[in-house]
């Protein structure tokens, strides 16, 4: 390399390390050599290089900076692309070095990156589990590039869900263990302690109702010296939000309509063992109920909708009543098909005499029928064992009684664990789809059993039974018992509806042996019957019964006790 060549290049080096200095060292220059300024020198980038990355891609560096080649040389321009390779947060130092050629110059830029975390472990951890943590607390995650500030964050946030858990004093700590490879291991270490406990919860500003009253309806509760068998004295960050609305709720249950609570102040003691928590109550004024009316879509007698409401002039208001005569009216008009009756209610406050005047404004909509039942989730039973027992029908007027009489039937038959009706709209507003849900159980049994007895000696016995055969409906059951001086097989059967008509049928053999000290008695029988399901709850049936007894192995002296025995009338 010539002179003049290795001169450029410290010059050049020298100017991208002490940029800040950049304009005075520009001076001196021009006051101590001007003849090299004079000279020929190239100032024009013709290539851009990175080294020293390892997991950051080439491109992803270049992409951040403005200098490419074929630009003038420019400081300032090196020093805002060094400032925006920093920015990434991948890298530790950063360093630019500009070599000149004959052809121009090259501009490296030096990268040193910071390691990345390779593992990342929980210590300490009890009282929160660490798939917990991991998703609520950390903002660090394994094969990321090690930043203390987000582990830092981490920390935070860990301790933050202590706080909120009654870890008050919860000590959290980290530690980074170099590995292979230019990674970390990122250490959490969790000193728990204990847990606060309430001490005492304080309500101010209640003056209709007692701190007891108020409190049995509070899942707040002070600590005692049961509190180990209990809830009672546990810190619950979430429940003082709840207790807020219960204690409001109480109070719009008297008519206090405009009663707010106030966000809790929680006071920790000085030891942060313990706290004081205190509710501060607006109660308001305690309304009770005006003038009512029911105006609209009447397609019944005011009257006897009037008759059949809660609030009545006069009483306290209270909102769930209000709610319940709202489900009332619009239940009664869904019930004749109108499944999308509407019941608004309108209020007037007279602040003066404390009354509210209640309207309930009743939008019948269109009259809705059944378009289409589909029925999911029976991957067992057939449809039409579950159609057969539904009390609405397709082209039928939408009837909510007939859909919840449809489910008590679905669930009386023991087959599902559950059954849900969803409505959804059809090709019109007046049409609605069905979707029957069902969720099916186990319908079978299998019991096998063995014992030993004085008379018997080893017994063993088993029954199968199942309610739902073939996913027909069909019942049977299979019983057998065997033992020294016993055999008993027995088989039944049933179908509770015949054609999937309202009649049943029911049929079962028997065989006993019984072997005794002076004979042996075998018992064989058949019966059958047949039934008839009047209403919901009601069944007329019949039944017949045949049965045959042999007596048989007697010894002479037996048979002859037996027969004097068994002188005279005996009617069955």
């Amino acid at each position: 390399m010539h002179t003049d060549d290795r001169l450029n290049l410290q010059i050049s080096s020298l100017v991208a390390r002490i940029r800040p200095l950049f304009p005075w060292s520009a001076l001196l220059w021009c006051l101590f050599f001007p003849l090299r300024l004079l000279s020929a020198a190239p100032t024009t980038i013709v290539a851009i290089e990175v080294e020293g990355n390892q997991r950051v891609e080439r491109d992803a560096i270049l992409s951040r900076i403005t200098t490419r080649p074929g630009d003038e040389f420019s400081a300032a321009t090196l020093d805002a692309d060094l400032k925006a390779i920093y920015a990434l947060g991948y890298f530790k130092d950063i360093r630019i070095d500009v070599a000149p050629t004959p052809k121009g110059l090259i501009v490296v830029f030096h990268v040193t990156e910071k390691p990345s975390i390779g593992k990342i472990t929980i210590e300490g951890n009890e009282a929160i589990e660490t798939k917990k943590i991991q998703e609520e607390g950390l903002t660090v995650k394994e094969n990321a590039i090690l930043d203390i500030a987000r582990v830092v964050e981490s920390v935070q946030k860990i301790e933050q869900l202590y706080t909120d858990e009654g870890y008050f004093i919860a000590e959290v700590s980290y530690d980074i263990e170099p590995l292979d490879e230019n990674q970390v291991h990122l250490r959490f270490r969790i000193e728990e302690n204990e847990k606060v406990f309430v001490r005492e919860v304080v309500i101010l500003g209640n003056e209709h109702f007692s701190d007891d009253e108020l409190k049995r309806y509070m899942e707040t509760r002070e600590g005692n010296p049961l509190s180990w068998m209990s809830e009672a004295g546990k810190y619950k960050a979430e429940a003082f939000e709840m207790d807020m609305r219960r204690i409001e709720f109480f109070y719009y249950e008297h008519g206090f309509i405009n009663c707010k609570v106030e966000e809790p102040v929680v006071t920790l003691s000085s030891d942060k063992r313990s706290i004081v928590v205190r509710f501060r109550v607006d109660e308001g004024k305690q309304y009770r109920v005006g003038e009512l009316d029911i105006t609209g879509d009447l397609i019944f007698d005011k009257a006897e909708l009037m008759k059949h409401l809660v609030l009545r002039k006069g009483d306290v208001f209270v909102r769930s009543k209000f709610q319940r005569d709202n489900d009332f009216i619009a239940g009664k008009y869904q019930n004749k098909g109108f499944a999308f009756a509407n019941v608004n209610l309108k209020t007037k406050v007279h602040p003066e005499d404390l009354t509210i005047d209640l309207t309930y404004e009743i939008q019948k909509g269109h009259l809705v029928y059944i378009e289409e039942i589909t029925i999911v989730g029976n991957y067992k039973t057939h449809d039409r064992i579950i159609r057969r027992e539904l009390a609405i029908r397709e082209g039928e007027v939408l009837s909510g009684p007939a859909i919840a009489l449809s489910r008590r039937r679905l669930m009386r038959l023991g087959f599902f664990s559950n059954v849900t009706f969803k409505q959804n709209r059809g090709s019109a507003k007046n049409k609605m789809r069905i979707v029957i849900e069902v969720e099916e159980t186990v319908t079978g049994n299998l019991l096998v059993g063995a014992g030993f007895s004085s008379v018997d000696r080893f017994v063993a016995q088993a029954q199968i039974s199942q309610r739902n055969f073939l996913g027909r409906g069909y019942q049977y059951q299979l019983d057998a018992q065997l033992g020294q001086q016993r055999k008993d097989f027995s088989i039944a059967f049933a179908n509770p509806r015949v054609f999937d008509s309202r009649w049943s049928f029911s049929g079962s053999v028997t065989n006993t042996e019984r072997q005794f000290p002076d004979f042996l008695r075998k018992d064989r029988g058949f019966s059958t019957g047949i039934g008839y399901r009047i209403g919901e709850f009601w069944s007329l049936s019949g039944g017949y019964n045949l049965s045959n007894t042999f007596l048989t192995n007697f010894t002479s002296e037996t048979f002859r006790d037996f027969l004097f025995n068994q002188e005279g009338e005996t009617l069955i």
